[in-house]
């Protein structure tokens, strides 16, 4: 069960810190998420060999970087494709 839930806290970690490092702005300065964020963890068994999973663990390594890897990945697939929409949208003229 720790290790589940040492696990949970370093996806939520690692996610903030690829949401901080993108400078994505909110009314109230950096966003650290959304409104609909979810953080969704699977485990194959509830009994593990696994103890512990912490920051200095290679299990711990592995989650932080898939998860930072992951959300960083995305956020630059959705900045790219917002900056996209709004480049094209002023393509056309206001009025005809």
């Amino acid at each position: 069960m720790n290790t589940s839930l040492e696990a949970v806290s370093l996806i939520t970690e690692a996610r903030t810190l690829a949401v901080l490092e993108a400078k994505i702005r909110c009314k109230t300065g950096l966003a650290t998420g959304t409104g609909t964020d979810c953080i969704a963890f699977a485990s194959p068994s509830c009994i593990s060999t696994k103890r512990y999973t912490g920051k200095h663990t290679l299990s711990g390594h592995l989650i932080g970087k898939a998860v930072y890897q992951s959300v960083s990945q995305g956020i630059s697939n959705w900045k790219k494709s917002k900056f996209k929409v709004k480049t094209k949208r002023c393509e056309y003229p206001l009025s005809l």
